[in-house]
């Protein structure tokens, strides 16, 4: 593996990970993370995002292409912990996404509400007159 984006490939492939689920784990926009499998190099922070919730990624792997693309010296039970924090995250993003849509159906039921109220005031401003 030559580049720092192949290599980032091959640890999602062999993770058994879609791209959409690291993307959305990282928190970022599948756009961004295949550019960083394909074009662009990440980020400092982007790699910082990377090692963080993949524990068991050889970070001098990644970036240097030397050793292998998994610590050797991880239980299989760290490792299940780590897929479990994986999956724990992307649940949580799941939930933050949704209260987000919640919130803008909230307001945008305020606006409509407010208008609502508005416009009727405004006919009886009219019949007053």
């Amino acid at each position: 593996m030559s580049t720092i984006n192949q290599r980032l490939k091959h640890f999602v492939e062999i993770q058994g990970l879609t791209h959409k689920q690291v993307a959305r784990t990282l928190d970022i926009n599948d756009k961004q993370f295949n550019n960083w499998m394909n074009n662009t190099k990440p980020s400092i922070e982007g790699i910082e995002k990377i090692c963080k919730y993949f524990k068991n990624l050889n970070v001098r792997w990644l970036i240097t292409g030397t050793g292998e693309p998994i610590h050797t010296n991880m239980t299989e039970e760290q490792r299940l912990k780590t897929l479990a924090e994986l999956s724990n995250a992307e649940t949580l993003l799941e939930m933050k996404t949704s209260l987000i849509q919640l919130n803008e159906s909230i307001v945008d039921l305020r606006r409509r509400l407010f208008l609502s109220e508005h416009v009727n005031l405004k006919g009886d401003i009219s019949l007053l007159k």
